[in-house]
């Protein structure tokens, strides 16, 4: 059978065995947060269609066409009033949500092309409640895997890339402002009806160009069943949001104002005056100049005299000029000096805790929008997938970025603190090693330590996850992958040793650290577990001799050691980091375990630096790339499992419920959530290696159990994929089960 169209006031009949495309239409804003409309405001949404032969159909929800913006292109469009409003919604909506199509005797799967298809989804799932099916396809993310590095390009980009012959369809308007759909960016120059046709008949060249390119590269399987898949159910996530308790949040700041407060006045205290703990020049003034500490701890240079404050300086009236870099007092530099006062960690406390108030809570605070379906505040962000590696990432807000709980430590007496660093005088040549001045200043640093008591009971607990929360009648899930790159890794390098301890029960980083040192796994201490873990994970990130010596308090040249004794006795893994090296150099670009691929011109780079760089960035990309597509395989045969157990969970918390706009409710079982029924469970964030659902407490047990069997076999690797799971009222008081 066919379905049929009306537009222009007569039906026109078509068959969908072609890609067919639809787009969203409406002078609103972007970012995802549309308005939830009433009945007489859904009559102000349209749809440009296209089948192909650059023939757009523009479907009005009007009674009438009181106000419509000729343009000379496009014939008038005139309605038949005999045709309802509601009856357009509801044959528009019906045909969005079929998968397949008849045609013959045989059913072929409907495709259909959407720019920005993302934000164009939650549109239509707001305005008319559409529960959609079949093959998606979008632009967008067909040139970001060809090419991830590159910049995010409009639709006016991709066209001057990929199909230049045509760009003189996009004269008419503009240059292309911003990177959604032109049909929803009314910042675009020419009327909404133009820009959404103009969209319309694009698409299926550009996605046909697009898909030759991904074949090419053989990617179209990472395109149809990892990205596409993800960015649906990234979709979804970005309507269900996250619950929120703004009176826990006001609490949480309110606390963490008054340690602040606190944590000024005993910085005062140690300073012996008052001084702008925003101001880097200050800052500098009082630890370098008056209390005497060495600067970036060079404690040679400070005890031969040869460390000097630069006057300060004026630029025009511009502010005071950037301090020498030795002067820095960055969380770095403050952490090289703190064990010898204890003013340098008071400051990276209060820059914590102010960080904390001015980047987290106060935007909370202003982003929460109240549900009336749950009857509770939700926090709604937007997810980012155009990242270099393919780990999604959050914005507006970054709940991402929300901190575990963190303690302060707020000392509530003050002995007689030094007026100045009482460091030792170096004796011997100059020739000293800063190594042995810097253990030299430890031990002499007690006695300054002293003097700043600290009895115990005075560390305060601060947790921002505290005022997330799940609907009303529900828990928080956590389900979270187990040294998930390390795993990676030990696959992708096929290391027997590295393969049989994470297939193994037990402590993988003491078990990894007995292979190590070659003792027994008894003999093991916490320090050398430390070593191993820190190791492991900073040959995946690609950290040098340097910076592993200074996360382990150990001199550069015995993280060297450190380094070459552990990949000699991981020999695979030592192959591995070489090999991939090598192959990017020889092909300029790396490939994830679902074959994503990311381009580094730097690897042949004539400045070390910028090698260096590239080979670093090669082998991080390949692993922590191949785990972001594991976490979304397993992410999107989640929601398809979740879907089915509980088909009530295709309706997302910001559905339109089709009954207000007189449509039926969804055809088949999938039944409207309404306050006080939600059963299921809804993922809610996606923290990298992590899934956060929130379940209905009478199907905790059964989503305990799918959500297990699901993520632990998302992927048949060389290792077992444990998955930890952790389940609590809030985000801040989960506990594993």
């Amino acid at each position: 059978m066919g379905f049929n169209y009306f537009i222009g006031g007569r039906a026109k009949r078509q068959w969908p065995g072609e890609p067919g495309r639809v787009q969203g239409e409406e002078d609103i804003g972007a970012r995802g947060r549309w308005p939830s409309p009433g009945p007489e405001q859904v009559t102000g949404y349209r749809l440009a269609v296209c089948w192909g032969a650059k023939d757009a159909y523009y479907i009005s929800f009007q009674e009438k066409n009181v106000k419509v913006d000729l343009d000379a292109s496009l014939s008038a469009p005139p309605n038949d009033e005999s045709i309802s409003v509601y009856k357009r919604i509801q044959e528009v909506t019906s045909t969005l949500e079929l998968s397949t199509i008849s045609k013959g005797s045989q059913r072929s799967t409907i495709h259909r092309v959407a720019f920005d298809v993302k934000e164009q989804l939650k549109i239509l799932v707001q305005v008319f409640g559409c529960v959609f099916s079949g093959i998606i396809e979008d632009p967008k993310v067909a040139h970001w895997l060809l090419d991830p590095s590159a910049k995010e390009k409009n639709l006016h980009g991709m066209i001057s890339q990929y199909l230049p012959t045509q760009a003189g369809i996009l004269d008419n308007i503009g240059g292309g402002i911003g990177l959604s759909s032109l049909g929803i960016s009314p910042q675009n120059p020419g009327s909404a009806r133009l820009r959404a046709c103009v969209e319309s008949v694009l698409l299926l060249d550009l996605m046909e160009s697009l898909k030759k390119g991904l074949s090419d590269n053989h990617l179209l399987d990472a395109f149809r069943k990892i990205e596409m898949p993800s960015i649906m159910t990234l979709a979804y996530v970005e309507l269900n949001g996250f619950g929120f308790n703004p009176d826990e949040c006001e609490t949480q700041k309110v606390f963490m104002q008054s340690k602040l407060s606190a944590l000024e006045e005993q910085a005062y205290l140690l300073a012996g005056r008052s001084f702008s703990l925003t101001s880097p020049e200050d800052i500098a003034q009082v630890l370098f100049m008056e209390l005497k500490l060495p600067p970036n701890g060079d404690v040679i240079g400070c005890n031969q005299g040869r460390v000097t404050m630069p006057p300060r300086k004026t630029l025009g009236g511009r502010g005071r000029g950037r301090l020498p870099k030795q002067f820095s007092t960055s969380k770095e530099s403050l952490e090289k000096i703190k064990h010898l006062h204890p003013l340098p960690g008071l400051i990276s406390e209060w820059r914590k805790m102010s960080m904390s108030l001015t980047k987290v809570v106060f935007p909370l605070q202003k982003e929460k929008v109240f549900n009336e379906k749950l009857g509770m505040y939700r926090m709604f962000t937007v997810y980012q997938t155009h990242t270099a590696t393919g780990r999604v990432a959050t914005l507006d807000p970054n709940i991402q970025a929300i901190p575990k709980d963190f303690e302060i430590s707020l000392p509530s007496v003050i002995g007689e603190s030094p007026p100045h660093w009482s460091g030792p005088i170096l004796s011997g040549p100059a020739t000293a090693t800063k190594g042995k001045a810097r253990r030299e200043s430890r031990r002499s640093s007690v006695q300054c330590k002293m003097t700043l008591k600290e009895p115990e009971g005075l560390k305060s607990a601060v947790s921002l996850r505290h005022a997330f929360c799940p609907f009303p009648g529900g828990l928080l899930l956590a389900a979270d992958y187990s040294q998930l790159e390390l795993r990676i890794l030990a696959h992708l390098s096929q290391d027997v040793k590295l393969i049989r301890i994470l297939n193994a029960d037990g402590d993988v980083f003491r078990q990894i650290a007995a292979q190590w040192k070659n003792v027994e796994e008894r003999d093991v201490t916490d320090k050398q577990r430390q070593e191993a873990k820190q190791i492991c994970y900073g040959m995946i990130y690609g950290i040098g001799a340097k910076a592993l010596g200074e996360q382990l308090e150990i001199e550069e040249e015995d993280a060297a050691c450190f380094m070459e004794t552990f990949r000699d006795q991981y020999k695979g893994m030592k192959n591995f980091i070489k090999q991939t090296v090598d192959k990017c150099r020889e092909r300029g670009f790396v490939e994830t375990i679902s074959k994503r691929r990311r381009y580094l011109p730097s690897i042949n780079h004539s400045n070390l630096g910028a090698r260096n760089h590239a080979e670093r960035q090669a082998v991080n990309t390949t692993i922590q790339g191949s785990a972001a597509d594991l976490v979304k395989t397993a992410m999107v045969q989640l929601q398809q499992q979740l879907s089915l157990s509980f088909p009530a969970t295709r309706i997302s918390h910001r559905h339109r419920d089709k009954g207000k706009i007189g449509l039926p409710k969804c055809r088949t079982r999938h039944s409207q959530n309404t306050r006080g029924s939600v059963r299921g469970a809804y993922l809610v964030l996606q923290l990298h290696d992590e899934l956060i659902y929130e379940v209905h407490k009478d199907d905790l047990e059964k989503v305990v159990t799918l959500v297990r069997k699901v993520m632990e076999s998302a992927m048949k690797l060389l290792v077992k994929l444990p998955v930890k799971i952790k389940v609590g009222p809030t985000w801040g008081s989960l506990k594993e089960i």
